[in-house]
């Protein structure tokens, strides 16, 4: 007797993550189902019960204790490892939140988090490569973190109608609620240059000029900006008003 051999093929299985009317919806061959609230409720009582976390940022698994991911406890980042987020995150097919950030970056606000010594009073630094503060302090923001708890010390770089222009943040922020001080903060609302730093579209010889009283006057003395001369006042100033730094005159 001869036994009959029977052959499967199988074929790879493509899964898709979409987000649609804060349902997630897993396409898997044609097959679809969602996962509501509820379920997403009931699987994050399961997560709960484990002291650590994996989660997927950019396709890499990072692991980390639920304690640290939520020092910050009013942190978009918190609530989704909570289970309380308003929004239903992402998930990959293995069940982990999935992140979609480049995994360098959450890596360095993951060990400051490590480290945090105040949780109260938190203080985080962007990374040392120009290149990545941008990506970073949008990530921050978009994890919910506070912006005012980045520090006012770092670096930022920015490119001025093509000259570029290292300086400290605090310099740039003196006035809190001008447009300048808001887009050197959020990096929301801003043009990048193709190396990625901030760009702005002024002179940079009135810039420069600029930055140089801002550099030796504090916020507290800041009254009024001399233009370099007369016949630059007007264009001068209207790169202050531009830049929200004075009223309209």
């Amino acid at each position: 007797m001869v036994a009959k051999s029977t052959s499967l093929q199988s074929r790879p299985k493509s899964t898709n993550i979409i987000m649609l009317n804060s349902k997630q919806v897993l396409d898997t061959e044609g097959q679809t189902s969602s996962v509501g609230q509820n379920q997403y409720n009931k699987d994050d009582d399961e997560m709960k019960k484990s002291k650590v976390v994996k989660i997927n940022v950019g396709g890499e698994i990072i692991m980390s204790t639920r304690d640290i991911l939520t020092r910050i406890r009013n942190s978009k980042l918190a609530s989704m490892i909570n289970g309380n987020c308003e929004d239903i995150p992402a998930f990959d097919c293995d069940g982990n939140i999935f992140l979609n950030y480049n995994p360098i970056l959450f890596y360095h606000l993951l060990e400051q988090l490590r480290t945090l010594e105040d949780e109260n009073f938190p203080i985080f630094y962007p990374p040392k490569s120009r290149l990545l503060v941008i990506p970073f302090r949008q990530m921050f923001q978009e994890l919910g973190f506070p912006i005012a708890s980045l520090s006012n010390d770092d670096i930022i770089t920015i490119n001025v109608g093509g000259e570029i222009f290292v300086t400290r943040c605090q310099t740039l922020t003196q006035i809190p609620h001008s447009k300048l001080a808001i887009v050197v903060s959020s990096y929301r609302i801003i043009d990048t240059d193709e190396n990625g730093y901030l760009f702005l579209d002024y002179d940079a010889r009135l810039f420069r000029y600029l930055l140089s009283q801002l550099r030796s006057t504090s916020c507290s003395q800041i009254s009024t900006f001399q233009a370099p001369s007369s016949d630059d006042r007007k264009e001068f100033n209207a790169m202050l008003i531009r830049l929200g730094l004075i009223d309209k005159i």
